[in-house]
């Protein structure tokens, strides 16, 4: 069940759509989190993001909390996977 979510749009918005991933997203004010279970073609890897007193309490989509689980995500799949040349959409 976790490999569908209905949330795509933080750390999962920067890892290939044919690489599986199962993830679970949480989301209130002033705080943003996301763990990710990740089949890389380099291998498996966990991540877990979390933040915490947030002044960004918005609902946006450009949210601080949001960006920066994007950022950590793209940082830690090119890591791991540098051969692989796809690029999420800006």
């Amino acid at each position: 069940m976790l490999t569908n979510s209905y949330w795509k749009n933080a750390a999962l918005s920067q890892i290939p759509p044919t690489v599986q991933a199962a993830s679970k997203q949480g989301f209130v004010d002033r705080s943003r989190s996301e763990v990710l279970l990740v089949n890389a073609p380099s291998g498996d890897y966990v991540l877990a993001i979390i933040t915490k007193d947030q002044a960004d309490t918005s609902y946006t989509p450009d949210n601080e909390g949001t960006r920066l689980i994007q950022a950590v995500s793209r940082a830690v799949y090119e890591h791991f996977n540098p051969e692989d040349r796809w690029r999420p959409l800006p």
